[in-house]
């Protein structure tokens, strides 16, 4: 996060305090346990600075090298940073660039998922196929009924881990909000 926003040219104060909420957030908290849990915490503001290298026309490989290390190392974490990711560069586009045509939309999203390609699917491809391969031929087999759509009930559990460190029904469920 750091190397990201003095990349941003941010000022020095605003810098240490956003990368200090970012180090000291909920989530850093619990993979205390897990440190697997830490990667995407690395991996997705390498990623976002490999889109802002791409939009200012520098070279692609710190994210097309964070996509493939990303994919290698957590399917699961891949599609959540992907999905941040995606957002990024919509409201990158419409923020930032100064033709907001159709056409050059679909140029600047199409140059995005072409790198995507290359590092998410192409690079990874003797990780990526066989652990897809797993689990697609996998059973669930325990027999417990999960409900697609939480309750009332349910969704209100989720109110004190935005403040706290309580786990919502365990299963790392923390959502915390960094206050600064």
């Amino acid at each position: 996060m750091l190397v990201f926003l003095k990349y941003k040219k941010k000022e020095p104060i605003t810098t240490a305090l956003l990368s200090i909420s970012y180090v000291f957030s909920a989530w850093t908290f619990s993979a205390i346990r897990h440190v697997f849990f830490l990667t995407p915490l690395i991996l997705f503001p390498l990623i976002i600075l490999g889109i802002d290298f791409v939009a200012d026309k520098k070279s692609p490989l710190l994210l097309i090298v964070g996509i493939m290390l990303s994919i290698a190392n957590s399917l699961y974490f891949s599609y959540m940073i992907a999905i941040l990711a995606v957002f990024y560069i919509i409201i990158r586009f419409f923020v930032q660039e100064e033709d907001k045509r159709l056409s050059s939309f679909a140029k600047y999203i199409l140059k995005y998922a072409l790198y995507a390609l290359i590092g998410g699917v192409i690079l990874p491809a003797p990780i990526l196929f066989p652990s897809l391969y797993g689990l697609l031929n996998a059973s669930t087999g325990s027999g417990i009924d999960i409900n697609i759509f939480p309750t009332l009930k349910h969704l209100l559990r989720f109110i004190p881990s935005f403040v706290s460190m309580y786990e919502t029904n365990g299963n790392y469920s923390i959502l915390g909000m960094n206050i600064v």
